[in-house]
């Protein structure tokens, strides 16, 4: 399980490569303060995992992965159209299309593939209240190995 949040970490950071106070990171709780956010951050957390039968000597293995792309607009007033397509536009190339495509989102010498994925593309409470662009996904990635 952990492998496989290693390697969506990984991948996001191949796809996007931040600079500056931009980052991507595996994390366990949401280490948001949301005042103190300073550029743009990716979490990746292990949300959960089963297995059932696929045949007497394999499992199928599933692990759903949660992302959190956050990033507070440091803009005086309310953040712009533009400001927002940018950050809609980089969940959508940077996180969805890498991860979520089963051709092109395989892990782990593609031995894990997407099977579903669901993203909310913004929290507008959050948007309007504090001016932080929140955005929630889960990929559920399947994987067949040894019982």
């Amino acid at each position: 399980m952990l492998e496989v949040a290693d390697a969506v970490v990984d991948k996001i950071n191949t796809a996007w490569a931040p600079v500056g106070n931009d980052s991507v990171s595996r994390e366990y709780l949401t280490p948001i303060e949301v005042e103190n956010i300073i550029g743009r951050k990716v979490y990746v957390f292990a949300a959960d995992y089963s297995d059932e039968w696929e045949t007497r000597s394999e499992n199928l293995s599933s692990y759903t992965i949660a992302l959190i792309v956050a990033e507070r607009c440091q803009d005086a007033g309310q953040p712009s159209k533009t400001w927002l397509d940018e950050r809609v536009k980089f969940v959508n190339e940077k996180v969805w299309d890498v991860l979520s495509d089963v051709r092109t989102g395989r892990l782990l010498d593609n031995t894990v593939w997407p099977q579903t994925a669901e993203v909310l593309v913004y929290d507008v409470p959050l948007l309007n209240e504090k001016k932080l662009f929140w955005s929630e996904i889960e990929i559920s990635y399947r994987e067949v190995a040894e019982a």
